[in-house]
């Protein structure tokens, strides 16, 4: 069997993906999806293009424009890998780095969890900070908050 990041590069090769400036696929260690787990937040546009690239919908709505999938492995993780890697949502997208509010701000943190965390390229962290800045645009604090409390 290949290493972990052979893999990585060998499911790359197959054609079935073709991973974004913001996928860690080339750093990802293969850990089955431990990343891919708790509340997955996602915008009616971000949901339609899942549903029309996989088939499937597996969020739930929060509300008018703002859809999760609930607790738990991803649905759609298909042996341990992201099956709608080329359109997955933003909080994928800049995973390993996750939004939260403190003090009243936007932030983003990095969770240990994720081997590739301490692999990541400036220009990933920029891309990341930038795909925050413009995500949260539309956003107060307090909403997402309110969305992170409740979900």
């Amino acid at each position: 069997m290949p290493n972990s990041s052979d893999s990585s590069r060998v499911w790359l090769q197959e054609g079935s993906l073709q991973p974004d400036p913001m996928s860690l696929l080339r750093e990802c260690s293969n850990c089955s999806g431990r990343c891919c787990v708790g509340r997955t937040l996602a915008t009616s546009a971000e949901r339609d293009r899942i549903k029309s690239y996989s088939g499937e919908d597996h969020f739930a709505s929060w509300r008018p424009g703002v859809h999760y999938l609930d607790r738990g492995p991803c649905k759609y993780l298909r042996d341990g890998l992201c099956s709608v890697q080329p359109v997955k949502p933003f909080v994928c997208r800049i995973f390993p780095f996750v939004p939260r509010v403190v003090e009243g701000r936007f932030w983003l943190y990095c969770v240990g969890e994720c081997g590739a965390g301490s692999n990541l390229s400036s220009a990933y962290v920029a891309n990341a900070r930038a795909l925050a800045a413009e995500f949260f645009a539309d956003w107060t604090p307090t909403l997402y908050e309110t969305y992170w409390n409740e979900n």
